[in-house]
Parts: C-alpha cells; sequence; structure tokens
C-alpha cells in the first residue's frame, strides 16, 4: 500500500502536467493563428526593398497621393459603361432583349481581360501577347454568352440561378482558350510554365468561389430580422479568414506578392458586400459589430508591427528610425554580408519573384549581393523570363550560370525600366559606425523586410475599406439616374429620400475608415520615417496590370451581375421573372415563400452552388494537367 502511494504522483506534480499541456496548447494555437496572418506570410526580399527605395526617391508626395486616388476610376468607369446599356421587358422575350447580351458580352469580355492581366503579370513574359490578350478575352465572352443563348432558347429567359452558372462556361472557355492561345506544346515542354498556369487557375477558381459566396451570404442576411442580422454578421469574417487562407496558400510561390493578391481577390469582394449589407441593414448594432471587427484585426496588425520594429531597434538602438528603413537598411544588409563572422542561413530572399524596375545603382548593389552566396536565391533562374528562355532552360540547351556570373546579365535584360539614380547616397553620410561595435544577425533584417510587407499588407487591406465604400456611393448615385436602376434589386424602389439616406449612411462608414486610414498612416510614419501613402502608391504603380485586373474583375462581376440582367417583376404576382443573381433571386423567393418554404429554397440554393464549385474544381484540374 506504501509503494502504491509513493508511485502516486503528487498533487504538485499533477499541477506542473496540467500547466505543462496547457502551455503546449497555448503555444499551439499562438503558431497557428501566426501562420493563418497574411502579414506573416512572407517579407521583402532585397530586390523589392531596393526598388521601393528607387520609387521613394524619384516620386513626389503628390504623384503618390494621384496614384492612390485615381487607381479605382478606370474599373469604376467600365461598370458604369456597361450600366448605361437600357433593357427591355423580360416578357418580351430572349430574342427582343438582345441588349442583354450586350451587355452580358462586354461584363464578360472585361472580366477576362482583368484575368489574363492578372495571368500575365505571374507567368513568363511574352507568353501571353496583347493580341492574345484580345483573343483570349474575346473568345472567352463570346462562347459563354452563346452558351447562356442556348440555355435561354432550351430552357427559359431570364436564365435562373444565373450567376452561379454563369462561372463554369466561363471558366472553363478561359481555360481552353488561353491553353490553345499559348500552344499546348509550350506548356508540355516548359514545367515551370505548366506550374504557374496550374497555380494561377486554382487562384482564379478562389476568386469564383468567393464570388458565390457573398452573394449567398447578402441573399441570406437581407431575408432576417434586425436581431439575426446582427448574429448573421458574424459569419462574413469566418467567410472572409477561409477564402483568403486558400487564396494565400495557392499563391504561396509568389513570395511578397501574395498580399495584394488575396487583398484584391477577398478584401475588395468583402468590402463590396458589407457596403450592400449597411445599405439593408436593420440595426445600427450590425454597423457597429463590422467596423468593431475591422478596427480589431488592424490593432492587432499594429501590435505585430510595432514589436518587431523595437526588436530590431533594441540591438540597433544608435540607428535613427527615421533613416534606417530606406536608406540605411540595404548598408546594413551589405555590412552583414562583407562580415566574414556572421552567420547566414539562407532565410533572405534576394530577388522578387517577379522582375522590378532598378535604379543602376541599385542594380550594382544586386551584383554584389550576388556574389556573397549567402541568400536564400542567389541566382534568377526561379524569376520569370521569356517563353523562349523557359524552353531552353527546362530542355537543357542553355545551363543555369553560376551566382557570381548569371548577376550582371540578368539586370542588364532589364534596361527598359532602368531609373535614373539620385545623389541621395553621395550626398549623406550614413551610420555604420553603429554597427562596428555590435553584429547584424540576419534575424534582425528579416524581421526588417517582414515589418516592411507587413505594413505594406495592412496598408492595402485598409486603403481598400475606405476606398469602396466612396466608390459604392458614388456608383449609386449616378446608377439611381439611369433607366436601368429600375432593374436593380436595391435601386428598383429607391426614393431620392431613401438614396440620400443610404448613401449618407455609406460615407459615414467610410469616413470612418478614412479615419482610420489617416491614423494608420500617422502612427507607420513615426515607425518608418517615411510616408506610408509612398509604399502603397509603389505597390499600385508597379503592379498596375495584375491590380487593375483583380479591380475590373471583381467591379464587372459585382456590379453587373449584382443586377445582372435585372430584377425582372411586374406589378402582378403571378409574374415574379427570375434575375440572373443570387442576390436578388434569393431575395426574390425568399421574400414572397413561407418560412419553411423559404429554407428549402436557400437549401436547393447550396446545393447548386457547390455542385457548381466541384464541377469547377474538376475542369481546371483538368486543363492545368
Amino acid at each position: 500500500m506504501a509503494n502504491r502511494v509513493m508511485n502516486e504522483p503528487t498533487g504538485a506534480a499533477q499541477d506542473l502536467e496540467r500547466v505543462s499541456i496547457l502551455s503546449q496548447v497555448r503555444r499551439k494555437v499562438a503558431a497557428t493563428w501566426h501562420q493563418s496572418q497574411i502579414g506573416h506570410r512572407s517579407e521583402y526580399s532585397v530586390e523589392r526593398l531596393l526598388a521601393f527605395q528607387d520609387y521613394h526617391e524619384r516620386t513626389s508626395l503628390s504623384r503618390a497621393i494621384a496614384v492612390c486616388a485615381l487607381s479605382p476610376i478606370p474599373a469604376l468607369l467600365a461598370a458604369l459603361a456597361i450600366d448605361c446599356i437600357p433593357l427591355k421587358a423580360p416578357s418580351d422575350g430572349w430574342q427582343a432583349n438582345y441588349a442583354v447580351w450586350i451587355r452580358l458580352f462586354l461584363a464578360m469580355g472585361t472580366e477576362a481581360f482583368g484575368v489574363v492581366c492578372q495571368m500575365r503579370a505571374v507567368i513568363d513574359p511574352g507568353t501571353i501577347s496583347n493580341t492574345c490578350s484580345a483573343v483570349i478575352s474575346i473568345g472567352t465572352a463570346a462562347c459563354s454568352v452563346l452558351s447562356f443563348v442556348l440555355l435561354a432558347v432550351l430552357w427559359r429567359f431570364p436564365v435562373p440561378f444565373g450567376y452561379v452558372l454563369a462561372i463554369n462556361p466561363f471558366v472553363i472557355f478561359f481555360s481552353l482558350f488561353t491553353v490553345l492561345v499559348v500552344g499546348p506544346r509550350v506548356l508540355i515542354q516548359c514545367p515551370t510554365l505548366r506550374k504557374q498556369f496550374k497555380a494561377q487557375f486554382i487562384i482564379i477558381v478562389n476568386q469564383g468561389i468567393v464570388a458565390i459566396c457573398y452573394p449567398i451570404f447578402s441573399a441570406i442576411f437581407n431575408g432576417l430580422s434586425g436581431i439575426q442580422q446582427t448574429a448573421f454578421i458574424f459569419v462574413m469574417p469566418i467567410i472572409k479568414f477561409f477564402t483568403k487562407q486558400n487564396i494565400a496558400n495557392a499563391a504561396k510561390n509568389y513570395h511578397e506578392y501574395v498580399a495584394p493578391v488575396v487583398v484584391f481577390s477577398v478584401d475588395l469582394f468583402n468590402v463590396y458586400y458589407v457596403a450592400i449589407c449597411m445599405q439593408s441593414s436593420k440595426s445600427i448594432a450590425t454597423t457597429l459589430i463590422i467596423m468593431a471587427t475591422d478596427g480589431f484585426h488592424v490593432i492587432l496588425a499594429l501590435r505585430d508591427i510595432f514589436h518587431r520594429n523595437n526588436s530590431v531597434h533594441t540591438s540597433e538602438s544608435s540607428i535613427d528610425n527615421t533613416q534606417y528603413y530606406l536608406r540605411d537598411l540595404p548598408r546594413v544588409l551589405q555590412k552583414a554580408c562583407q562580415d566574414e563572422t556572421a552567420k547566414f542561413n539562407h532565410r533572405i530572399r534576394l530577388y522578387a519573384p517577379f522582375p522590378l524596375p532598378l535604379s543602376i545603382r541599385s542594380r550594382d548593389f544586386m551584383n554584389e549581393f550576388s556574389k556573397t552566396s549567402k541568400f536564400a536565391n542567389d541566382t534568377a533562374t526561379t524569376r520569370r523570363c521569356s517563353t523562349k528562355t523557359a524552353m531552353k532552360r527546362n530542355s537543357g540547351i542553355e545551363p543555369a550560370r553560376s551566382a557570381s556570373k548569371k548577376s550582371a546579365p540578368t539586370f542588364s535584360s532589364l534596361k527598359e525600366h532602368e531609373i535614373v539614380p539620385t545623389t541621395l547616397w553621395q550626398s549623406k553620410k550614413f551610420s555604420l559606425e553603429a554597427f562596428r561595435s555590435g553584429n547584424i544577425s540576419e534575424k534582425d533584417v528579416l524581421e526588417s523586410l517582414q515589418t516592411l510587407f507587413h505594413s505594406e499588407y495592412v496598408l492595402l487591406a485598409e486603403y481598400i475599406e475606405f476606398m469602396v465604400p466612396i466608390l459604392y456611393s458614388l456608383y449609386l448615385s449616378v446608377l439611381f439616374h439611369l433607366p436601368i436602376a429600375a432593374y436593380y434589386p436595391h435601386s428598383a424602389s429607391m426614393t431620392i429620400e431613401k438614396l440620400q439616406d443610404t448613401v449618407t449612411n455609406i460615407l459615414i462608414y467610410a469616413v470612418i475608415e478614412f479615419a482610420s486610414f489617416g491614423a494608420l498612416l500617422v502612427l507607420l510614419k513615426r515607425k518608418f520615417g517615411f510616408s506610408p501613402l509612398y509604399q502603397l502608391a509603389f505597390v499600385l504603380e508597379t503592379q498596375a496590370s495584375a491590380l487593375q485586373g483583380h479591380l475590373f474583375t471583381s467591379t464587372a462581376s459585382s456590379s453587373t451581375f449584382h443586377g445582372a440582367f435585372g430584377a425582372f417583376a411586374d406589378a402582378r404576382d403571378d409574374c415574379v421573372a427570375w434575375p440572373h443573381e443570387l442576390h436578388d433571386l434569393a431575395f426574390l423567393r425568399t421574400a414572397q415563400m413561407p418560412a419553411e418554404d423559404a429554407a428549402a429554397s436557400l437549401f436547393d440554393l447550396d446545393a447548386v452552388v457547390a455542385a457548381n464549385g466541384l464541377a469547377l474544381v474538376s475542369s481546371v484540374e483538368q486543363v492545368a494537367h
């Protein structure tokens, strides 16, 4: 009996064991949460740091502000131009409603062109020329419209579940035309290009899923009471979280480019439907929860950025932080590379995944860094190159060169992007004496680069948060005065008083978000020493083609298909036609059904979405392989 008592763990030992288990669980949860945050997914490469530095030196503040303010305007004008096309009553039939097909062709052509712009930015240059882009866009739009016309003839007009059914033919025809234009032989002979295509197709599928999820959410939200809406609004952050994870995982090889891809694929749709939900919200608590959720994420991001920044300056406290990131960090990195005792674990990336414009001075720095063999990618063999070069590289005709020989040819190929160097480094002395007494670790530099990436991600997200409500208010104000307003669910019965109230509420939300954005700019400037507007403008301008593609795609699909061919209905109860967008469809059907039938209708809607989602993934995987 005594031995049994001695072998049993004491109460103190049990408590220690519980504490140990709780600590392990807490660490695992913290690690999982850290990994799930997009701002922690990557860091700036040395090339991106130098490109940003060059941009900051040559760009005026007024130009940076103009870039930030004007970037979304082309996509907004394109959406309004499509809405200027007048429509006829659906009872006239599909033949008389030729304007519907013109509208659909323009909308799908705009979306296809936007997707092509996204692809061209992340695949080998020259793979898709301007002519090929036009062929893909026109071919995708024409074939998609013809499939819809056929469906309207064989089934009914307007086509039920039009928005859900539109995604399948669009993705299939887009994939088919893209493969045919590029050439199956090229894809077979170039594994790198094939991998790029597969990753981009997966992102396109996820963007399609995002475009379906938010209209479903909006449809259900509109049919709920005020208290139910307040509770249901918590579903939106869940949708946002998981869709972000899917797209970030698909774009993991894009490294620092993952931030704009995620923001312009998910946050753009999220903020758009937040504005729509605020328009139909029946409780002020719902609006407050939306704002509080966004503020919570911003506070967490700022806390992380400040923590990383402070950890860097703890070891380099003598550095003036107003000069550190853009002026001294390259020199700090240079000194670390020259230090023979410094240990590098090849965690810092030298090259960006996609070429960036560099000045002669920055190119010299890159050439010097490439000779040290201390970076994760000392050569540019993993970067984009022309399709012919990629085929030679994969066929073994052009073997990979060593780091010392590869650097110069790589940057000589960027002469068309050459920037006139400034005299900043020549006119100012560097604070390198501060480093002679201490060791510069790779971890410190890496954390600085990670902080810049996190800052860029937060800036893009907050920029979208206030810009989209402003644009939506402008869009709604113009749409109200167009004939097509009668066919949109959110403007069909709107009076001038209702319009004023709606626009006022949305603009109040936009003003609050703008104030949050302004506070973010002030805090980041105090930490980095430069205006964060430069960093935002740097992304919007250097990646203009891809980001404009995202804007055109999301704006065309959100605005056009949100009413698409309109919420066709007349005053008679027996004449309720089918709109082409999930929001209109679910709203009209649930509004005229008993609760049990409405729930069944939404269940059927989910089944259609699930079936189309599976078909999407299957078709794209077949094309990619």
